[in-house]
């Protein structure tokens, strides 16, 4: 989520603190032996290089903070950097704002601080802060919803009404669907293209990353947000009152096509089985929907970024939405695991620092993006925390 009291830290997966602060405190050649930990680790932990340190999350600098000067600030605090994007403010169409930004890149190199990019107006990452939708109505994400009340129980209708679209606290507001390619293809030639238009210089180098925040499949009703939060939260595009909640699932228009491609049968006709059935028909065609769903979301959208990534020589990373229990994870995004292995830096979202507050429920957010690092032969994870 986006809030400037975040700080992103690249972690080493698989290394527990209390381990390598026993191990900090003594000669790292004594103690490799003994742990059978590398000594780059150990070395990395007691001075932790740029690159591993806590990077500060600035949603848009002030032009008077985008100097050498200020990131010398930051990191005699001890920060390694800072993850930014182009000012919110007429989000990727004011000069004005992306010199301020390239300035701050610059400013981070010159100090020896790193960059990584955010790659979206506020949360969830996708919709390019309204621009990806302002160029193509027909690129809203889309769900299938299932009224049994009604005499035409099937019902596709754009996802916006009751989904984490209109129902977090940065804005309400329509999105793209992430299993358009087309639409994908447009968020990224907007942003991640904008981005290495004027940065290229900088990419592979002092720009390390770029991080995609909370985007999803939306076709789920997710709840209301309490009153006293959504009073203040930004209405970009109005909702209908008239719209029911309904068990509904995602949906794309060449979702029928690719599904009869695969399994050799038509979707509509099985329609009712993503819905409601316990036999073992109901459950192949849910198993065969889902299966197909994941694969769409992890080509599309974050397959697409990791390719663009490793073509421009930075790693692609982020985290999901609703991490927290592996019950929201099929209807936001299929199999969390398929998307988390299409990040160079699998990442997750613990907004407190209280260890405390986690041991007993943060497990499983850890788990699933560290599982994925070595998945991919990795170690290196990266966690959003709040102090």
């Amino acid at each position: 989520m986006a809030n400037t009291n975040k700080v992103i830290g690249a972690i080493l997966a698989t290394c527990l603190a209390a381990v390598l602060t026993s191990v900090a405190a003594q000669d790292a050649a004594e103690q490799q032996p003994a742990l059978g930990l590398p000594g780059e680790w150990v070395a990395a932990w007691r001075n932790p290089p740029a690159e591993l340190r806590p990077l500060q999350i600035v949603h848009g600098l002030p032009a008077g903070q985008a100097t050498p000067e200020a990131m010398t600030k930051l990191k005699e605090l001890g920060l390694g950097g800072i993850v930014c994007n182009v000012h919110f403010n007429q989000y990727m169409r004011s000069d004005e704002h992306w010199q301020t930004l390239i300035k701050a890149v610059e400013s981070c190199r010159e100090t020896g601080l790193v960059v990584w990019i955010y790659d979206e107006d506020g949360y969830p990452s996708g919709a390019a802060g309204g621009l990806v939708l302002e160029k193509d109505a027909k690129f809203e994400a889309l769900a299938l919803a299932y009224d049994p009340s009604s005499a035409n129980p099937f019902i596709l209708r754009p996802s916006y009404e009751h989904t984490h679209a209109s129902n977090n606290v940065y804005a309400a507001r329509r999105y793209p669907n992430l299993m358009d390619a087309e639409a994908v293809e447009y968020f990224m030639k907007i942003t991640h293209e904008a981005y290495w238009e004027r940065l290229e210089e900088h990419f592979g180098k002092t720009i390390q990353a770029f991080f995609t925040d909370e985007p999803s499949l939306m076709a789920t009703n997710i709840g209301q947000i309490p009153a006293d939060i959504a009073k203040n939260v930004r209405i970009a595009d109005p909702l209908d009152e008239n719209i029911k909640p309904l068990a509904s699932v995602p949906w794309v228009a060449d979702l029928p096509a690719k599904y009869e491609e695969r399994y050799g049968e038509d979707i509509l006709a099985v329609r009712k089985s993503l819905f409601a059935g316990g036999s073992e028909a109901d459950r192949r065609a849910r198993r065969r929907f889902w299966s197909l769903v994941t694969d769409l979301l992890a080509e599309r959208y974050y397959g697409k970024l990791h390719r663009w990534a490793a073509k421009h020589k930075v790693a692609s990373s982020g985290h999901l939405l609703w991490e927290e229990q592996l019950v929201h994870a099929a209807p936001l995004e299929g199999n969390p695991l398929k998307m988390l292995t299409q990040m160079h830096i699998p990442g997750l979202d613990m907004l407190t620092s209280d260890p405390e507050a986690v041991i007993h429920t943060g497990w499983l957010t850890a788990t699933l993006p560290a599982s994925a690092a070595v998945f991919n032969g990795g170690r290196k994870v990266m966690t959003e925390v709040s102090d």
